[in-house]
């Protein structure tokens, strides 16, 4: 039988019942079918209503590693001196074969014997100059004070390419050593070259040392321990790189040492994996003392490994969800389950892929697209009026002044709405303050292009990978819609494992490195050939200015998605192959399986009276030894009122899938509630 698409409108969301709170939402919100999210594959089973993100801990996320192992915070202390050595020893040899490695490497590079000499001698300096060398401290000191003139590499004809091996050489191989470009003025002309540094790790009576809170003082890094401290980051109602943001202040430095495999949800309580380069795990294990971060963060499970992590390498996520306020049998809840999980869903991007508020992010996309930066600002200021009503008054006057063309009277409003937008303390304020910051800069007043380039690059990012998810989304309804669920003549399969892809946001990959090619992917081209193939095999392709993104050869084809882009006035997305934003924000294209199913899919209902309830253990539950506050009576009425039922739902997604997306096949009008303060 032809199973036919089913579309259903997302109802907004309300306030919940008896919880004495006005709920402060959007007068028009998004809508799944805004998105390109319009069917489903369970359209003809009976489905209950149920609320969906209630409390933060009503949402579990823990990564699985590519091993399958589920990742838990289970200890907060550092490891203890002896498991360190342990650590140590098993290195050594691999620290010293690196050496020859990194000399071997360089000597390639430098060519010239008088240089590959220079370089092999100033590497034995640095190693004698170390506090634990053999050499005196007398040779020491004269040796500290020569390596301050550094070494210097000559490069005047050499690309940024040939200059970035060295950079990377160096801080593969040569821990105690830094490089940087430099330049020099040699017989009355400047010549450009690199230079390398010894590291800072020579200064007396610092190394070992350790602070009164207990962690160490930043020193040289042990030659024998491994550069990257990999660790479990717990959260709660917190994002990702806010998290890594806030570790990186507390310990003095960059965000950009941490790495991880994936982002995770915001609104929710999180595990994942961070690796952290050269920093001791009794720095990150202080982190956890009363007033040193939030409660809501915690770090954990400490080790030292060779590698650090990279975006995309996990298999997927583990997702606890509880659905709270549902009206169905224990039989109906099972039958719908086994349906779910055996035919699986549409491989859907989630609302949450295109923003919680009024104004979807593919939105502002369209306008950086074109070039309209004003547009695209004051889109990005527009979607969060509903977050709080005090702005939107402020808000207007300042639009109204800009659309009158009164600067005058726009920077008067923009200072008022900039200091509203500081006083507002509810955490959403803290990219639009930016933004009013810099649009009354005293030397450049209004200059939306400057403005919007105050924005983090991943969120940039986010804006033109969620239109390519929203043509996704529509494309593969119309799929849907038009063949089922079947592989079809004109169908992309793959025939193995599709290239790694990596996550800029939750909820997956939209594109692929530069220049990938897809040697795993066919056209289906008979219907013979389509019987071969499974439908976790078909794929569809997110659209990018690319030649060589294969599109199906059926009704649903290159074509389709040109039309819907000019619907959107936003077709360069996929015509503009010589577009700066291309590079600027990794708009490269790339393939997403259709249909996907779910594994370990486990179950059980429960009963509560307060949506306040809690219903499921948190890993810090468990360090805790708290237990849920369930409720084991029987329905009947209470002081409080009668009670509800709740589903606790457990199951493993690949990475890249939305855990909502499984849930709408078995339920309708989900509601996603503001979490309670917890």
């Amino acid at each position: 039988t032809t199973e036919m698409a089913e579309t259903e409108k997302r109802p907004r969301d309300e306030a919940p019942e008896g919880s004495g709170k006005k709920q402060r939402v959007c007068a028009q919100s998004t809508t799944e079918e805004d998105v390109g999210i319009c069917c489903r594959i369970s359209s003809h089973i009976p489905r209950f209503t149920a609320i969906v993100k209630q409390r933060w801990s009503d949402f579990l996320v823990n990564e699985v590693a590519t091993d399958g192992t589920v990742i838990r915070l289970t200890n907060l202390e550092a490891p203890k001196p002896a498991d360190e050595e342990k650590e140590k020893e098993k290195q050594p040899a691999q620290e010293e074969d690196k050496s020859e490695e990194g000399m071997t490497a360089m000597n390639a590079i430098l060519k010239t014997d008088e240089l590959c000499k220079g370089f092999d001698q100033f590497v034995q300096n640095v190693k004698q100059a170390k506090p634990d060398s053999s050499a005196s401290d007398e040779e020491r000191t004269k040796l500290q004070g020569e390596l301050k003139a550094g070494f210097w590499i000559p490069a005047p004809d050499w690309t940024k390419e040939q200059r970035t091996t060295v950079h990377k050489t160096i801080s593969q191989y040569f821990p105690d050593m830094s490089s940087e470009v430099s330049e020099r003025k040699i017989d009355g002309k400047v010549h450009k070259g690199i230079i390398l540094h010894a590291g800072q790790n020579f200064r007396k009576g610092r190394k070992g040392q350790w602070r009164r809170d207990g962690s160490k003082r930043l020193s040289a890094w042990p030659e024998n321990t491994p550069a990257y401290c990999h660790f479990h980051l717990y959260k709660e109602n917190t994002d990702t790189f806010a998290a890594i943001s806030m570790i990186a202040s507390r310990l003095n430095t960059v965000g950009k040492i941490f790495n991880i495999v994936g982002t995770k949800d915001k609104r929710g309580v999180t595990v994942q994996q961070v690796s952290a380069q050269k920093i001791h795990a009794e720095n990150l294990a202080a982190l956890n003392r009363p007033g040193r971060l939030p409660n809501r963060i915690r770090l954990g499970n400490f080790s030292y490994k060779p590698d650090r992590l990279e975006l995309g390498k996990l298999f997927g996520n583990r997702f606890t969800l509880v659905l709270r306020k549902i009206e169905a049998t224990d039989e109906s809840i099972s039958q719908l389950l086994k349906c779910a999980s055996e035919d699986g869903f549409i491989n859907y991007f989630g609302l949450q892929r295109f923003g919680t508020t009024s104004i979807p992010t593919f939105a502002v996309g369209i306008e950086v697209l074109n070039g309209d930066y004003k547009k695209a600002v004051l889109l990005i200021m527009k979607s969060r009026l509903c977050m709080d009503p005090n702005f939107q008054p402020v808000y207007d006057e300042f639009e109204k002044a800009i659309e009158a063309e009164d600067n005058t009277s726009a920077l008067k409003h923009l200072k008022e709405a900039s200091k509203t937008a500081t006083q507002i303390n509810t955490g959403w304020w803290g990219l639009e303050t930016n933004l009013l910051s810099k649009l009354q800069n005293p030397h450049s007043p209004l200059n939306w292009h400057s403005a919007f380039q105050v924005i983090p690059r991943n969120v940039k990012m986010l804006y033109f990978h969620s239109l390519q998810s929203f043509c996704w989304n529509t494309a593969v309804s119309r799929r849907y819609e038009k063949y089922g669920r079947k592989v079809v003549v004109g169908d992309i399969v793959t025939t193995g494992d599709l290239p790694e892809e990596s996550e800029e946001t939750e909820g997956g990959p939209t594109s692929t490195k530069k220049g990938m090619q897809f040697p795993n992917l066919t056209v289906v081209q008979t219907e013979e050939e389509a019987a071969k193939y499974s439908v976790s095999d078909i794929v569809m392709p997110l659209p990018a200015p690319v030649k060589e993104l294969v599109y199906p050869t059926h009704e649903v084809n290159k074509q389709t998605y040109i039309d819907l882009l000019k619907e959107k006035n936003a077709v360069d997305l996929i015509t503009n192959e010589e577009a700066k934003w291309k590079d600027a924000y990794a708009v490269y294209g790339g393939y997403r399986k259709v249909f996907n199913v779910p594994i370990g899919v486990q179950w059980e209902t429960k009963q509560y009276k307060h949506l306040s309830d809690t219903l499921v253990e948190t890993d810090m539950d468990l360090l805790r030894e708290k237990k849920p506050e369930t409720t084991t009576t029987t329905n009947q009425e209470t002081e409080q009122g009668e009670l509800q039922k709740a589903l606790v739902l457990s199951f493993t997604l690949p990475s890249s899938c939305y855990a909502t997306m499984f849930v709408r096949e078995f339920c309708k009008d989900l509601s996603f509630e503001k979490p309670s303060k917890q």
